[in-house]
C-alpha cells in the first residue's frame, strides 16, 4: 500500500495549500514529466513502490546542527528514516528519496548508490532530499571513511540502496494527479 505518499481520496474538502507548497508541487510535477514524458494522448502505464527503512545511528554518534551541543547522542527519541518512492514505466524510472538527516550524503556515496541501484534493480535515476534536522547525525565524506571502519554510513547507505531495490519490486500499477481548490 502507497499510504506514505499517495493519500485515498475521501470525502472531503480540498484544502488551499501555501505559496510555497504550490511550486513545489509544481517542481515535482515538472520533475516527474522530465523523466517520464507522454508524446501522445496515451501516457504510459505507471508503477509505484515505497519503502521506509531505518537509519538511525547507534547511541553515542556525535550529533549535527548545533554548536553549543556538547556530547554525542546519548539515545533515540524517535528513529531516523530513509522513505522511498519509486516510479517507474517500461522506459524509465525514478527514486525519490527523503532523508531524516540534516543533509543529504556527499556526491560519492549518494553516486555509489545510483550505480548500485542501476545496476542491481534498473533504477535509472535516483533524487536524494534530507529534511534538514538539527537533531539527527554527523556525516561524514566518503573519502574520510576508512575501510572495514564502524562507521554508520556505509550501513545507511546499504540500506537505502536495498530500500529503493526493494519498492521498485514491490512498484504496482497507480496514477497520479494534482488538484486546486478553495474550502
Amino acid at each position: 500500500r502507497l499510504e506514505w505518499i499517495f493519500q485515498p481520496v475521501m470525502h472531503t474538502s480540498i484544502q488551499p495549500m501555501p505559496k510555497f507548497k504550490h511550486a513545489t508541487m509544481f517542481l515535482y510535477l515538472w520533475s516527474l514529466w522530465l523523466v517520464f514524458p507522454c508524446h501522445s494522448g496515451l501516457g504510459e502505464d505507471l508503477k509505484a513502490g515505497a519503502v521506509r527503512v531505518d537509519i538511525t545511528p547507534p547511541v553515542g554518534h556525535q550529533l549535527w546542527g548545533l554548536a553549543t551541543r556538547a556530547g554525542p547522542s546519548t539515545g533515540v527519541l524517535d528513529p531516523l528514516y530513509a522513505r522511498v518512492l519509486v516510479l517507474k514505466t517500461e522506459k524509465s524510472s525514478v527514486a525519490l528519496v527523503a532523508l531524516d538527516l540534516g543533509r543529504t550524503f556527499d556526491p560519492d556515496h549518494m553516486a555509489d548508490v545510483r550505480t548500485r541501484v542501476r545496476m542491481e534493480s534498473g533504477v535509472e535515476h535516483v533524487v536524494f532530499a534530507a529534511s534538514h534536522t538539527h537533531n539527527g547525525p554527523t556525516i561524514l565524506n566518503k573519502k574520510y571513511i576508512e575501510p572495514g571502519s564502524r562507521r554508520w554510513e556505509p550501513h545507511a547507505l546499504d540500506a537505502i540502496a536495498s530500500a529503493i531495490q526493494e519498492a521498485a519490486r514491490r512498484a504496482v500499477p497507480c496514477r497520479i494527479g494534482a488538484a486546486k481548490g478553495t474550502a
